[in-house]
């Protein structure tokens, strides 16, 4: 697919084989590309530039194999380098989409893809390589374009993850050793521990970074807003927001730095501040600059947040109007239509509720949240083998959909049938395993019938979790004590 998607847009393709084991370098002639063959030196620059001195054309495009051209890309890609360039010009930036998990979920990365073919414009660093360096040597200028290639192909398994780390740990080390201390590599460990889960160890790497890079580089804003985040997963708040503010000084329109001040003060409870930060990054445009970010941050992300700081701020109406935007301009994006639902309910608004449910009757991709919504309105309605019917339907479209999951387990448990809310907690514990409540109240329908020991386990999992509770610690207690007498009677026995 790279190759095809490639191929009516340039006069030439140029690959470097680094040690495929498969029949990749025939699909490669097959589809017309010069192949040339490389044996692989822990360098992504160095092979890059291989591939380099066997490129033909006054313009270089570079991509990796698990990327795509869209067509209308291609065609931009072929109107630009015909057109006229400035001679100081020497490369053009264009963007790798990195789609996640839902079709909004966007990551867009900047990178320098389009380059003169020059002698002296190389490759540098052995992971995470740049061009842009030998341009600006050469005193050269880089344009932006609306080019993008969608990066979709590559190992997202566990397994594949955890190779990438381990390869992307060895290279940084040889990087590191090469030039210490460097910022641009201190970066990249930082990212990538942190990428790993490490965040005592990105924090390290990050504020290094941070303390020898120039405000020049193209990399600090991103340190900033990644050591931000790293101190937030370790509960260091305070300190991460003195940092997202250090760096706001630096960065004073940066819409990910505003984003990251946003979440803090969301978590402080300054609703206030966080509204007007989220206003900020919704209503304000900003120059482009490199960047490596969610695109939603900037859109639907932070209209989703804004709406809930107005729901924790007690202003409904201003967040229901936040909803209504938000799945107005984005009406492919589920958690938007739940939060509208949520907060009509919130304001007993259920003839407005069952208008909505109405107006998107015909949408086969929320059939689910409409049974979710019809089950708690026949809840209200005192219609509860209804609002049953409803929850079960809708786990038949979607059987691992966490509300709906939450909504008959609850049904199960407030009518006292401790085995079906056995059941459905299991299953709802299968997909949400790091939730509190859900081993909590397992704990306490296992303990109902007797089953002390499994109901412990199930205490236990929950104070992993949220140790701060003490009914959970006595329960926990309880079972112990009549699991332990019930098994010495056995043995007495």
């Amino acid at each position: 697919p790279c190759l095809e998607t490639l191929k009516p847009w340039v006069d030439e393709i140029v690959v470097v084989d680094t040690g495929s084991q498969d029949a990749t370098p025939d699909i490669c002639e097959e589809l017309g590309a010069r192949v040339f063959h490389w044996p692989w030196r822990d360098d992504f620059a160095a092979a890059r530039n291989e591939s380099i001195d066997h490129a033909r054309g006054e313009w270089i495009f570079w991509m990796d194999s698990d990327d795509t051209l869209p067509e209308h890309c291609g065609r931009q890609l072929r109107e630009l380098v015909d057109g006229p360039h400035p001679d100081e010009m020497m490369g053009y930036v264009a963007q790798v989409h990195c789609p996640g998990k839902e079709p909004s979920d966007i990551t867009a990365v900047d990178h320098v893809k389009l380059f003169r073919n020059r002698p002296d414009l190389r490759f540098e660093f052995r992971i995470h390589e740049q061009i842009i360096p030998s341009i600006r040597r050469a005193q050269g200028e880089v344009g932006w374009t609306g080019i993008y290639v969608v990066h979709s192909g590559s190992d997202q398994s566990q397994q594949g993850r955890a190779r990438k780390l381990t390869r992307d740990f060895r290279l940084l080390e040889k990087e590191l050793n090469d030039r210490p201390e460097h910022p641009f590599v201190l970066f990249n460990l930082g990212m990538t521990h942190a990428d790993a889960g490490q965040y005592e160890l990105a924090v390290d790497y990050l504020t290094r970074c941070i303390n020898v890079s120039g405000q020049a580089e193209s990399h600090l804003c991103k340190a900033y807003a990644l050591l931000v985040n790293a101190l937030s997963q370790l509960d260091r708040r305070q300190q991460a927001w003195e940092i997202v503010k250090d760096g706001l000084k630096l960065f004073p329109d940066n819409k990910e730095l505003l984003f990251r001040l946003a979440l803090l003060d969301h978590q402080f409870e300054r609703y206030q501040e966080a509204a007007h930060t989220y206003h900020r990054i919704l209503d304000e445009e900003t120059e482009r600059s490199f960047t490596s970010v969610d695109q939603g941050i900037a859109s639907f992300k932070a209209r989703h947040n804004l709406a809930v700081v107005y729901e924790d701020w007690d202003r409904f109406p201003e967040a229901e109007n936040q909803w209504r935007i938000l799945t107005s301009e984005h009406q492919e994006y589920f958690p938007g239509w739940r939060g509208l639902g949520e907060n009509l309910l919130s304001q007993n608004k259920s003839k407005k509720l069952r208008q909505l449910l109405q107006g998107v009757q015909s949408r086969n991709d929320l059939q689910s949240l409409i049974h979710y919504f019809e089950g708690k309105l026949a809840i209200l309605s005192e219609e509860y083998d209804q609002a049953k019917l409803h929850y079960e339907l809708g786990l038949q479209i979607d059987q691992n959909n966490i509300p709906l999951l939450n909504e008959i387990c609850r049904w199960h448990f407030e009518c006292g049938n401790p085995i079906d809310s056995e059941h459905y907690l299991q299953r709802l514990i299968s997909v949400n395993p790091d939730d509190p409540a859900s081993f909590a109240n397992l704990g306490v329908v296992l303990m109902q019938q007797g089953k002390y020991e499994t109901a412990a386990h199930a205490f236990a999992e929950s104070l992993k979790y949220r140790p701060d509770r003490p009914d959970v610690v006595q329960n926990l207690e309880y079972c112990q004590k009549h699991s332990s007498q019930k098994i010495s009677a056995t043995n007495g026995n």
